[in-house]
């Protein structure tokens, strides 16, 4: 296979991408974000649910951030051509009455984790992640956004690779780890491991997991993952996005998610303590990775997700171009 898709950061296939956290988005202003090689605006329709569309108005082009929204319905300050959440023109000036009103391109929203996501495609392939065992209403974290050089599918690649956890991390598998496709979309990868490596993080670690984590790891398209786990018999639920920026590279964010008030505290401070740990050693490494696919016998994890991501549809395809 030559993956001539996999790391090129001249195509974006389709999944969920963060746009921000959701509390700038107010109910009466648009806002926008640079996201998948374009610029989308997004909106609260009269319900509160988040919109998104691209921002250049099928008009003439304008910047559909520059608008206004009345009703739930998105006006660009141009030529005040009105869209509502389906991307209609449900209203213009009467001096353009009788024009034919082409449609703006929507995405499908989501708000999530305190975040909005945007579907880079006509309908979502498949949801955002939910998480088991929350005994109550969930909570997350957002860590600070991380610029980060490598190419998106490369960074979320890297939670698949066993043999750098015991390289990098000092991990030391309890069993072999299991290598599973629960369907087109995700590539898991389930682990128990001791901790290892040497100070303060992997001491810390150490001590709040008795040494032990257990975790699965499960890819959502090409850009996003989850792990899902334990330290130690505390939960870990952690969310990771990889989205590409304009001058090439990736915006990395992780939310780490808990059940709310100070229950889920334990949780996500377990979360933070090991993430910490595990990305200590990555960051340099990812940052300076000039990829290719030379993929051994011992990287089946990563040469099959390469092979899910490659089979993506682009955000430019019909959903259906790439399926099966």
């Amino acid at each position: 296979m030559s993956y001539a898709r996999f790391a090129n950061p001249a195509v974006v296939t389709q999944g969920w991408y963060c746009a921000g956290p959701a509390k700038g988005l107010a109910a009466a202003a648009p806002s926008a974000a640079d996201l998948f090689g374009r610029r989308i605006v997004l909106w609260r329709d009269e319900g509160g649910a988040v919109r998104a569309a691209d921002a250049r108005c099928a008009h003439l082009g304008a910047d559909l951030s520059l608008g206004t929204v009345t009703a739930g319905r998105l006006t660009c300050g141009f030529h005040q051509w009105t869209y509502d959440g389906e991307g209609r023109c449900v209203a213009c000036p009467s001096a353009y009455a009788g024009v034919p009103r082409p449609r703006a391109r929507v995405f499908p929203a989501a708000e999530r984790w305190g975040a909005l996501w945007v579907f880079a495609g006509p309908e979502p392939l498949f949801p955002l992640p939910a998480f088991s065992g929350l005994r109550g209403p969930e909570a997350a974290w957002g860590l600070p956004p991380a610029k980060m050089n490598a190419h998106p599918h490369v960074i979320t690649m890297n939670g698949l690779d066993i043999h750098h956890f015991r390289a990098v991390h000092g991990l030391e598998f309890v069993g072999e780890p299991v290598l599973d496709r629960p369907d087109a979309f995700r590539t898991r990868l389930t682990l128990k491991a001791r901790v290892g490596g040497h100070g303060l993080l992997a001491g810390l670690v150490r001590r709040l997991s008795g040494g032990v984590v257990e975790a699965a790891f499960t890819t959502y398209g090409a850009n996003l993952a989850v792990i899902e786990g334990k330290a130690g018999r505390v939960p870990v639920r952690v969310v990771f996005s990889h989205a590409p920026r304009p001058e090439g590279g990736s915006l990395s964010r992780t939310f780490l998610v808990g059940e709310r008030g100070p229950a889920g505290f334990p949780e996500r401070l377990a979360a933070a303590l090991a993430m910490a740990h595990i990305l200590s050693g990555d960051r340099e490494v990812l940052d300076r990775i000039d990829f290719h696919p030379g993929f051994a016998p011992a990287d089946a994890a990563l040469s099959a997700f390469a092979a899910a991501a490659e089979a993506l549809p682009t955000v430019d395809e019909p959903s259906e171009a790439r399926r099966g």
